[in-house]
């Protein structure tokens, strides 16, 4: 009877307590008529009637108490049950395939460039001549039995010419030879075409060597991004189960007031919170109310990113989505003075994973299109692997290795490369081969941050030093390429004289900060720059 009667209160629901009594006395009465005699009927309706008054006088809030307490622990336990088997899976076959990946690239790496067989090849060399010009000659016997010992120690003597000459002619052998050997002319062609084939030998395989270096470190680089992301996909994974269990005890005990919560995992790493309320008409409880309660449970501040008020939609319920709040911000300005029709400076900003916003500015060698190119493809490289989730340092020992590879010796560029954790107030600098940065302090301080290294693409393995700094709301950080720096022609420090000129706009905007600096270096060259130039000012704001 119960169940039937419920069936029909449930069909009415949509009419909020006055369908769902009706529906309910509805059921009691025809099943009362169907099943029972007519005389229980006046009973069944008596009894039908005190539950309709109970149901008109129980407040709605208990009701909705009642719905999110069985609503949250069913939702909770369904939620974590669900997220730790799928995790467990995600996460251990991400940490299997970088066990792979590391396994191979320490395959690669496993090669000497300095091999036996390369610390033997002198023998081979005396060997071959030994064979090939002495083997039919009627001296043998007495150079390589009777008088071995000398001959070899003239043939050691041969080798150390030929590798500081590279080629020998008669004249340059030692007296013994030149006055006992009788293939002389043979001798000395043999030895310099042996040389040529083993110095040829030696340079492809350490390109080789340098190739599978390169192959390490891209597959050693993939298997950390793989193993950082599982990590990630494991510890998000476990908040979100958290926070929603907490946002909805919270919802149970009446800090909230939820219709509808999802608790999802971003693309970068963080938890956002997406939530319907009731309409609060214009009363922005989601800012005063939800936000708060948010920030309090997941241990960092939440802000409302995207909301859809009813007041403008004309709908009962209120949709809005929570993200962690950044404590900063950077406004970027920029000016640049080619010394010809192309700039050979490269410049880029972006945002990466996690509240990191990256500066790179990249001057290539010389000036012209051949340095632009060669700026462009370190700041487009650098680019691609920074937003595939490869270090900072890892980023720039492959770009030195990519580009030692595409022309070795002939291809660099410098890397300026700022970093900044805008939920933590962090930066990380990194230079190879770039000119002195400054970090402008609001109290006044400039730092100068200057590390001695050579450009990417010149020497492998290169060291990457990595400057770490605390920023603060107002801090101004500056990047320069060296052709600005040596506009200044007087007689006090470069360094002192472009200080000076970012005291002066320290509370500046940064575009006029850039430009006013850039004029600066104009007017101390004479007008004509000795090189391009390019200077970056960026400035750290709280929000």
């Amino acid at each position: 009877k119960y169940a039937f009667a419920g069936f029909l209160a449930g069909c009415g629901r949509k009419f909020d307590r006055a369908g769902v009594i009706v529906g309910f006395a509805l059921g009691n009465t025809l099943l009362a008529l169907y099943v029972r005699e007519l005389g229980s009927l006046t009973q069944i309706m008596a009894e039908t009637g005190i539950a309709s008054a109970l149901c008109m006088l129980v407040p709605v809030r208990w009701y909705q108490g009642l719905k999110a307490s069985i609503y949250s622990v069913y939702s909770v336990t369904a939620t974590a049950e669900a997220a730790k088997p799928f995790g467990d899976l995600v996460t251990g076959r991400l940490d299997s395939w970088a066990e792979v990946l590391d396994e191979l690239a320490a395959t690669f790496s496993a090669v000497d460039v300095h091999r036996a067989a390369d610390r033997d090849r002198p023998a081979e060399i005396e060997a071959e001549v030994r064979e090939r010009v002495c083997g039919n000659c009627p001296l043998y016997r007495t150079c390589w039995q009777r008088d071995e010992r000398q001959t070899v120690a003239v043939f050691a003597e041969c080798l150390r010419r030929l590798e500081s000459k590279g080629s020998v002619q008669p004249g340059d052998l030692p007296e013994y030879l030149e006055k006992r050997c009788v293939k002389l002319k043979e001798l000395t062609l043999t030895l310099s075409l042996l040389y040529e084939v083993y110095r040829l030998n030696r340079y492809w395989y350490r390109r080789m060597v340098e190739s599978r270096a390169v192959v390490a470190e891209q597959l050693r680089g993939i298997a950390g991004v793989l193993s950082n992301f599982a990590k990630e996909v494991g510890v998000g994974l476990c908040q979100v189960a958290a926070i929603e269990a907490q946002l909805r005890e919270a919802a149970l005990n009446g800090r909230l007031r939820v219709e509808d919560l999802r608790v999802a995992l971003r693309d970068d790493g963080q938890v956002e919170v997406r939530m319907a309320t009731r309409a609060c008409t214009g009363g922005l409880y989601c800012q005063r109310v939800v936000a708060p309660v948010v920030s309090d449970v997941a241990r960092r501040v939440y802000s409302v990113a995207h909301t859809a008020c009813p007041l403008r939609e004309k709908e009962e319920k209120c949709w809005f989505t929570l993200y962690p709040a950044l404590r900063f911000r950077v406004a970027v300005g920029m000016a640049t003075a080619p010394k010809e029709e192309v700039c050979g400076d490269t410049f880029v900003h972006l945002e990466l994973k996690g509240g990191r916003y990256a500066l790179i500015l990249s001057d290539g060698m010389g000036t012209g299109a051949q340095a632009a190119r060669e700026s462009a493809t370190t700041v487009s490289l650098l680019e691609l692997l920074l937003k595939a989730g490869f270090s900072q340092e890892l980023a720039v020992k492959t770009v030195n290795s990519l580009l030692l590879l595409h022309a070795p010796g002939e291809s660099f560029a410098t890397v300026d490369m700022a970093v900044l954790d805008l939920y933590a107030g962090w930066l990380q600098w990194i230079k190879i081969g770039a000119a002195p940065g400054f970090l402008h302090h609001r109290d006044g301080r400039t730092e100068m941050i200057e590390t001695p290294s050579l450009p990417v693409g010149i020497i492998s393995p290169i060291e990457v030093a990595v400057v770490e700094k605390g920023v603060e709301d107002g801090d101004l950080l500056v990047l320069v390429t060296d052709g600005l720096l040596d506009a200044w022609r007087g007689p006090e420090r470069k360094e002192d004289w472009l200080v000076k000129c970012i005291r002066e706009v320290g509370n500046g905007e940064p575009q006029k900060a850039a430009s006013f600096i850039l004029n600066r270096a104009h007017f101390a060259a004479g007008g004509t720059l000795p090189d391009d130039a390019t200077v970056i000012v960026a400035r750290v704001i709280r929000v």
